[in-house]
This record gives C-alpha cells, structure tokens and sequence, in this order.
C-alpha cells in the first residue's frame, strides 16, 4: 500500500494474523526523517476492541536520518520543554539502526542496539553510538513509574568525546555552573549513573 499525507508517504505490506498484525519493509518518509520497520503488532485486535489489553511491539527500525524535534510538539506556553512519559497499555521491544539522529542541539551517528518501553519504563541492554568526535557505549534504564519523576540508571563507556561539544549539545545539562565555554579537552571514561530527574 502506498500512502502520502501531505509531505509524509508511507509505503509497505501489512498482514493480519488471528488478532496480530504484521508489518513487512514499511518504509516512511516524515517530513525529513526515513523510517524503515519490520516486525508484529501482537494482540492488536484485543487491543483495539476490548478493555485492558495490551499491545506488544516487536520490530526491527532502521534510519539513514530521524529529526526527532519533529514528533514533538511544543508545549502551549511556548516553552522549550518536552514533557516524557510511558503508559502500562504497550510494550515496545526495538532493535534499532540509525545512521543519523538529531535532537534539539543533540546529533549521534551509528546508533545501534536494542531499546525495551512496557511497564511504564525504557530499558537497553546495549546502545552504541558516535557524538562529539568519540563513541559512547550504554546499557541503562528509565524508571516512570514514579507519578512525578524519572529514575535513571546507567553504565556507559566513553571514548575521546570532545566534553566542551558534549555539554553545549546536551545544553549544558540545564545548569549555568559548569558550562560548555569553560571546558576543553576530550574525555575517556567509564561512568556509572543514578539520578532522578522531573518529567521535563
């Protein structure tokens, strides 16, 4: 089936299998952003039709470039604040190949590995990705269960990321204390992360 929305076209085979939907090599082109998705949507018709049911994605998602500033809305006061949360209703398992992604100031090339979203949390058992001249490595966990709070757990390796491009990347990590302009050098490391943070 080919389909164009606007600036969007989706093209690819979907198969309905007793209450499971399969999805064969859809491709999609969202505003500047290339989608390619294999996998199954699995107890879709439940889902759909009946109370309490829940979804299971299971996929394979690959990407010469995603622009994720795309798929999120601004907030209605105009803030630069993207509010983040799961539901317990879906159950996301990914392996994911990207060539490019941006975010805000944010860009990584080479991202691969694997991503799990059900029961209200984010889980990767292993993520590889470049940023700032280097390679960083991760395998951690995004906690919401919490009403008002995201816990975030984390063991990453980094390699020759360029520190002073990493903090005016990721904006400072919203403190003016330590900032991106007094920084230099490349930093190696292995760093192992607890923090709670707000849903922003």
């Amino acid at each position: 089936f080919p389909v164009t929305i606007g600036s969007s076209s989706i093209n690819g085979a979907l198969h309905l299998r007793e209450d499971d939907m399969v999805l064969e090599n859809i491709t999609a082109k969202l505003g500047s952003s290339d989608i390619q998705v294999s996998g199954s949507f699995d107890n879709l018709v439940g889902f759909l039709l009946l109370n309490n049911q829940r979804l299971d994605v299971r996929a394979s998602l690959s990407s010469n470039f995603v622009d994720l500033n795309e798929f999120f809305v601004e907030s209605p006061s105009g803030t630069d604040s993207t509010a983040i949360s799961f539901t317990n209703q879906h159950r996301f398992a990914l392996d994911v190949d990207i060539a490019q992604l941006k975010f805000r100031k944010f860009q990584a090339t080479s991202i691969t590995g694997s991503i799990v979203v059900g029961d209200a949390q984010l889980n990767s058992s292993g993520l590889t990705f470049s940023t700032c001249g280097g390679e960083i490595k991760l395998v951690g966990s995004i906690d919401g269960r919490p009403a008002d709070q995201l816990r975030i757990q984390c063991s990453s390796q980094i390699r020759n990321v360029n520190i002073s491009t990493l903090f005016q990347q990721m904006g400072n990590f919203g403190q003016t204390t330590l900032i991106d302009k007094n920084l230099k050098g490349n930093l190696s490391a292995k760093v192992e992360m607890q923090s709670v943070w707000d849903r922003h």
